[in-house]
């Protein structure tokens, strides 16, 4: 790997550009994406400036990156993972109270949300969901991703990813039959 005194002044201003061309573009659903993944803000903020340092560090290294979209949020969870894991041995040697151990999604405040009633029932299904199921439901419904990009953001096949996301809606659907209008 060059050192950065190695690496021409050209060419180091022209990967800050493209950074901040790619940050510009992404943050704010990166940041959406992260939220949803973790109710605790701080944890969210922590997962999201990993990420873009990451990112960054990859991008100086002169990595190559086919789809950035698909790398950005795979960085993004394999970085919650790795919370995940942290959280279940703190959990294992601690217990479960506090802030960190209390993982669960907060739905946003949008217009299309027809109650505050429908959004708390909704967040208390979304608890519901495992991690992946989580994952998956937020990248396909919330972030308007492909099948074909979530199976590479998660590393498994298409397959599992529409049998995941198809099991998550029919959890929801159940919990949520209440406020079915149609």
């Amino acid at each position: 790997m060059p050192s950065q005194e190695s690496v021409p002044q050209e060419r180091r201003e022209e990967q800050v550009r493209r950074l901040d061309t790619l940050f510009r573009e992404h943050e704010r659903a990166l940041y959406r994406y992260v939220r949803y993944l973790s109710d605790s803000p701080s944890m969210a903020k922590d997962i999201y400036q990993e990420t873009w340092l990451r990112v960054a560090q990859h991008i100086a290294r002169g990595g190559r990156i086919k789809n950035f979209k698909s790398f950005l949020f795979t960085t993004a969870v394999n970085l919650f993972r790795d919370e995940l894991r942290k959280l279940k041995i703190r959990r294992f040697f601690l217990g479960s109270e506090g802030e960190q151990a209390n993982i669960i999604w907060k739905i946003a405040d949008d217009e299309k949300a027809p109650s505050f009633e429908m959004r708390d029932a909704l967040a208390a299904a979304i608890r519901e969901l495992s991690p992946k199921q989580r994952m998956m439901f937020t990248l396909a419904y919330i972030e308007g991703f492909k099948i074909h990009d979530i199976s590479e953001i998660m590393g498994c096949a298409e397959g599992t990813v529409k049998a995941t996301i198809y099991k998550a809606v029919q959890k929801l659907r159940k919990e949520l039959k209440d406020f079915n209008t149609a």
